[in-house]
């Protein structure tokens, strides 16, 4: 096995994981499960956690490589699981309603941005924006 294929194979068990977390999580009564992270791997996967304040219309530039990320505005106003490619193009996996992979008005925005993937506040006001990814 190669190591690019092992590195899919972790990225995809980290979706999965991320994934059953955020349908677990019953969004109208703020209820989560627990999930045990102790049998996962993320070997040779780099991770990076930021929170940041946006004003509307402000937005932040995820790094080149794929992978795949868990974002959320103001205390899970919106929250969103989804993949991304090097070519900055995204596919959204789950989210809330207000979230978008375009450039649209009234959402959290998660979207090519022609060579780069950009998560763009566009929710009307000032959000602390919250992400993790793996890639």
């Amino acid at each position: 096995m190669n190591e690019q294929t092992n590195q899919l194979q972790n990225i995809e068990a980290s979706v999965n994981l991320l994934k059953r977390s955020f349908e677990d999580h019953d969004h109208d009564n703020n209820n989560s499960k627990k999930i045990n992270f102790a049998n996962i791997s993320f070997t040779r996967i780099f991770q990076e956690m930021e929170v940041i304040t946006l004003a509307d219309n402000a937005e932040i530039t995820l790094p080149q490589p794929f992978g795949v990320g868990l974002a959320t505005a103001g205390t899970i106003d919106e929250a969103a699981l989804f993949c991304f490619k090097t070519d900055g193009s995204v596919q959204i996996l789950s989210k809330t309603t207000n979230v978008d992979d375009a450039d649209t008005d009234g959402n959290l925005c998660i979207y090519d941005a022609g060579t780069k993937t950009k998560i763009k506040n566009r929710l009307g006001s000032t959000k602390e924006i919250r992400y993790i990814i793996f890639y």
